[in-house]
């Protein structure tokens, strides 16, 4: 009698199966990484395409936020900032400032009443243009006599025949032993007619302030006496003989320089020296002080080393 078999599958179904697992995961995982890097790309592709609204830069929003991301003070730096040069402030030029005044102190300053400045400059321009008119009324004298005023005219324009200008006019100020007066220390170049080289000067006078505020150069022999001592004090003080020396080294200096310049001064100066020979302190009389009727008659010519510049009412020793 026959049997009926059924066939048997060799080995065990749980074998089998496990067999199988390796085949049907791996082709899955395929599938699952494809469909999330398509899903990612599409992501992508949306950020790209999506409309952006205007807003600033990562490095104006990081300018703007006091120490930048990172709180350290430091902004991040972008490729639009490495493209554009950083601006840079306009150099300042150096302030240029003037020198020291080697012969200024607290009580003798330079040009540092402007109304005494312009009084000198105006003084000087009537000497050289031989203006007496202008003279006098800077001496505050008034009401001159004809025959007077005639005479002081033709002695200036003896003396002014040699000078073309008084230039680089400048003051010395002292405070004057009252209120409203000043003892006033003028320095000047004496331009000679054909004459290149300039010749140094220095002169002294008292100026006064009247009641109508007008600045009038002082008669020195209505000085008081006291004035006379204060001035005689102040011209052989330490400022004022440095002052002094200055100018005569220039001078001489000058003179030497130029040998038109010393022949014409040579021949208009009174023949006293312009510096000590045989010492370091010079003289201090350059130039002198052309003066006014009134004084002429009062206390008569004072020469100086300087005699084309003018008959001096100030002189220092």
């Amino acid at each position: 009698m026959r049997q009926n078999r059924k066939p048997q599958w060799k080995g065990r179904p749980a074998d089998n199966k496990r067999n199988l697992l390796p085949v049907v995961i791996v082709p899955l995982i395929v599938i699952i990484l494809m469909i999330i890097i398509v899903i990612a790309d599409r992501g992508r592709d949306g950020e790209n395409t999506r409309p952006t609204e205007p807003s600033q830069s990562v490095a104006e929003t990081m300018s703007q936020e006091p120490g930048g991301s990172d709180g350290t003070g430091e902004a991040a730096s972008s490729g639009a900032d490495s493209e554009t040069e950083p601006e840079t402030e306009p150099a300042t030029e150096p302030v240029e400032t003037e020198p020291a005044d080697e012969f200024a102190t607290d009580t003798f300053r330079r040009d540092s009443v402007p109304e005494l400045l312009q009084l000198m400059q105006t003084y000087f321009k009537a000497r050289a243009e031989a203006d007496a008119e202008t003279m006098n009324r800077l001496y505050g004298t008034a009401d001159v006599p004809e025959a007077e005023l005639e005479a002081q005219k033709a002695r200036m324009r003896s003396n002014s025949k040699y000078v073309q200008a008084f230039e680089n006019v400048a003051t010395y100020v002292m405070d004057g032993t009252t209120a409203d007066t000043w003892l006033v220390y003028s320095l000047a170049d004496i331009h000679f007619n054909s004459v290149k080289t300039t010749a140094p000067m220095i002169m002294w006078c008292y100026v006064k302030k009247d009641a109508e505020g007008n600045y009038l150069i002082a008669d020195t022999a209505s000085l008081s006496e006291n004035v006379q001592q204060f001035i005689d004090v102040a011209n052989h003080s330490e400022p004022v003989r440095r002052l002094a020396s200055s100018v005569n080294v220039r001078l001489k200096e000058a003179l030497t320089s130029d040998e038109e310049l010393n022949t014409v001064y040579g021949v208009l100066r009174d023949g006293s020296p312009v510096w000590q020979e045989d010492g370091d302190e010079p003289e201090v009389i350059i130039g002198g002080e052309e003066t006014s009727v009134s004084e002429e008659t009062s206390a008569g010519e004072e020469t100086s080393a300087g005699e084309a510049a003018g008959d001096g009412a100030g002189e220092q020793e």
